[in-house]
């Protein structure tokens, strides 16, 4: 009468052996070549760092160099404002801020509207309404609701909406090369912030703040709408829009 191990502890057979072996194989060619992200999926390796990325950067940091440029010229618009005794210096401050703060308070929502219409069409929308709280505000120096809800709220709405596909999309056509696209990127801003708030005086010293007003609307919508056209993701769902997490 002979014995046998019991089935938990008998050898693995050689075809088990064969097929780990087989995998491991496969695992260890996949990581010479390619890179998995968070969330398990495969990039390859020469999907980053095309030349292709350098549009998205340069629409990143035009609209940057917009949007930043003028929610941080707006101390000038204020002091004009309250010359001309509109309203006290604080309501005038709440103002500014309200365009300003939009874009923290509505990052989730634009987080949702960026999964279901892509970057480019939330920075085309983002855009109109940019242009239009500056323009329209041409016609609203004279009403304190009306600049809340034009250099206020609609500013602020595009704000928001030019915000996030600018700062994220140019991140994502780069690896080793991210540094300096995001560089690139916020370098607009600070760019735009000097550039409008030395013009910005210069400009309301001849066609007063109502033209100003006017004039930087129609320059949101010159630079901004043609820019947003370049704020694309990548192809490929591993860094797509399906990626954004909140």
């Amino acid at each position: 009468m002979s014995l046998r191990p019991p089935a938990a502890i008998r050898r693995p057979s050689s075809n088990v052996d064969g097929i780990s072996h087989e995998l491991s194989r496969v695992s260890s060619d996949i990581g010479r070549n390619e890179q998995l992200d968070s969330h398990g999926q495969v990039l390859l390796s020469n999907e980053w760092d095309k030349k292709e990325g350098w549009p998205v950067v340069a629409a990143g940091s035009a609209t940057f160099f917009v949007y930043l440029g003028l929610v941080y010229s707006y101390g000038i618009v204020q002091l004009h404002l309250a010359d001309a005794h509109l309203a006290s210096a604080s309501t005038l401050s709440f103002i500014g801020s309200l365009g300003a703060a939009m874009s923290p308070l509505m990052g989730m929502i634009v987080a949702r509207i960026i999964k279901r219409i892509g970057y480019r069409f939330t920075a085309f929308i983002g855009s109109i309404f940019l242009g239009l709280g500056e323009f329209t505000a041409g016609w609203s120096t004279q009403s304190v609701p009306a600049m809340f809800a034009t250099q206020g709220l609609l500013f602020g709405i595009g704000a928001a909406m030019l915000f996030l596909p600018a700062a994220t999309v140019p991140s994502l056509w780069f690896k080793k090369k991210r540094g300096l696209a995001t560089g690139l990127v916020y370098g607009g801003a600070g760019l735009g912030s000097a550039v409008i708030a030395i013009s910005l005086e210069e400009l309301i010293s001849v066609t007063g703040l109502e033209g100003a007003l006017k004039i930087l609307g129609g320059m949101a919508w010159g630079i901004c709408i043609p820019a947003s056209y370049f704020l694309k993701a990548p192809s490929g769902s591993a860094r797509a829009v399906s990626s954004i997490q909140w």
